[in-house]
């Protein structure tokens, strides 16, 4: 009896610790300051260091996107969910100033990755500093 019991307890854990495992969820929250460090473009790359002020900053729906003080575009912004099927893998994809096409968008934590290296796409990587 001591053993049903035993074993009962260990299902119920294992079972406990699975219902509480996190789904490996990537968030689209980009609001804040975002710096280049690394840009791709299908035949090269380049890695940037940081200071470099090559930057996008994102608020709830507005964005600019800065080299050093001067502003080299600014407007609004929108994620679009499962907007970009590549091999069964759905992305999403930001849209900025109401355009109808735009770059695949994945944030990790501190980075944002924007653009696939994927047969010869362009893009950047860029880390969160604000």
């Amino acid at each position: 009896m001591r053993r049903v019991v035993q074993l009962l307890l260990l299902l119920s854990i294992i079972s406990c610790l699975y219902a509480c495992r996190k789904d490996n969820v990537t968030s689209t929250n980009i609001t804040g300051t975002w710096e280049l460090r690394f840009a791709f473009n299908g035949t090269s790359s380049q890695t940037y260091p940081a200071g470099n002020g090559s930057t996008y900053t994102f608020t709830n729906n507005t964005f600019s996107q800065n080299q050093g003080t001067t502003v080299v575009s600014q407007g609004t912004y929108t994620i679009k969910s499962n907007a970009v099927q590549i091999n069964d893998v759905s992305y999403k994809e930001l849209l900025l100033n109401g355009a109808s096409t735009g770059q695949v968008i994945q944030v990790q934590d501190t980075t944002l990755s924007l653009g696939l290296e994927y047969n010869g796409g362009s893009g950047g990587v860029y880390a969160k500093i604000k």
